[in-house]
């Protein structure tokens, strides 16, 4: 009776393991889709800041305005790589996570 009460309360952690593991995987990707995102984002702010870098070059009469549209697209610039960052760190802490409870559940099953 002990033991087949160990074995449920060890079968009830798995599922919970596994449960919480499917979780963390999905979150996993979900910021990594975000990621996609936002370097997506960050490219095509870089090709239009080479545009508009190109055309400052080319086009004094318009200069001032561009130069504040480029100084705009750099600061949005600024804060994707930041966001990139703080997303591909949540992602190590999930991966992390997730690595721990893999660890867990190799445990528990040697128990």
């Amino acid at each position: 009776q002990e033991s087949t009460t160990k074995a449920l309360d060890i079968q009830e952690k798995l599922e919970a393991n596994r449960m919480k593991t499917v979780e963390v995987e999905n979150e996993k990707e979900n910021l990594l889709d975000e990621i996609q995102k936002i370097s997506e984002e960050k490219a095509a702010a870089m090709a239009k800041l080479e545009e508009m870098t190109q055309t400052l070059d080319s086009n004094d009469e318009y200069s001032a305005i561009q130069r504040k549209a480029l100084e705009e697209m750099e600061s949005r610039n600024k804060t994707l790589v930041s966001e990139v960052d703080s997303l591909q760190n949540a992602v190590q802490e999930s991966t992390t996570k997730a690595l721990d409870i893999q660890e867990k559940l190799e445990a528990n099953r040697m128990k």
